[in-house]
């Protein structure tokens, strides 16, 4: 997912969900051959293939550094962790917008990545000019959907991850690279500001939800490899 764009910022007691007009990009850069019986990789190889490409909107929550911090401190991988957290807003979106499971995706972490990714929530609508699902969980407000994610991984009583929480059927790497606690304790930082009033540098904030004046440039990158 690549995005440079101007976009309007919500910021509510805390923390920030952003909604962007995006540039969505599929990068395939290899293949991985698995056996039938016992799904281990048998081979991996690479592919030279023109990258697919289509303009789009999304939205990102930003995650506070306490949330980051908490999650190395319990030794979890932080991309993992963000790859269940992004799961979850995404089980979340059904209990407040009607949509087809295809009409919104995310990035996806696989356990062969090597490229540094940013740290943040994003989930981008999957159609060329947008679904609209993207822009409506931003006008419906990005905490109260964090606030329901973090409610669903705190109710499972799973203990790695299950269709009920964090896992996906429509997840790319095929729910490999995820951790269910490291997504909790994300969720449940965003929730802590947002309680707290505080923002990522320690300061009280403002609401500015839907003031088009609070605009500042975007640019992140956020692609899907097989390898």
């Amino acid at each position: 997912l690549d995005a440079h764009a101007r976009h309007r910022s919500a910021s509510y007691h805390c923390a920030e969900h952003t909604l962007i007009r995006n540039a969505v990009v599929h990068c395939r850069y290899g293949f991985r051959k698995y056996s039938k019986r016992t799904t281990a990789i048998l081979s991996m190889h690479t592919v030279s293939l023109p990258s697919a490409k289509y303009t789009s909107r999304a939205m990102w929550v930003t995650i506070p550094e306490q949330g980051l911090q908490a999650v190395r401190h319990e030794g979890r991988d932080l991309q993992h962790a963000i790859h269940a957290a992004q799961h979850l807003l995404i089980h979340a979106l059904a209990r407040f917008i009607r949509h087809a499971p295809r009409d919104v995706d995310t990035e996806h972490a696989y356990p062969y990545q090597t490229r540094a990714r940013p740290n943040h929530l994003v989930i981008h609508d999957t159609a060329p000019g947008g679904t609209g699902v993207s822009k409506a969980a931003f006008e419906r407000g990005g905490w109260a959907l964090v606030a329901e994610a973090l409610a669903i991984v705190v109710r499972c009583d799973c203990e790695e991850g299950c269709p009920k929480c964090i896992h996906s059927t429509r997840c790319s790497e095929h729910n490999a690279a995820i951790c269910k606690r490291g997504g909790q304790l994300l969720l449940q930082s965003i929730q802590d500001k947002v309680d707290h009033g505080i923002d990522a540098q320690g300061h009280a904030g403002v609401d500015t939800a839907g003031q088009d004046g609070c605009l500042r440039e975007a640019s992140h990158e956020a692609g899907r490899a097989l390898f």
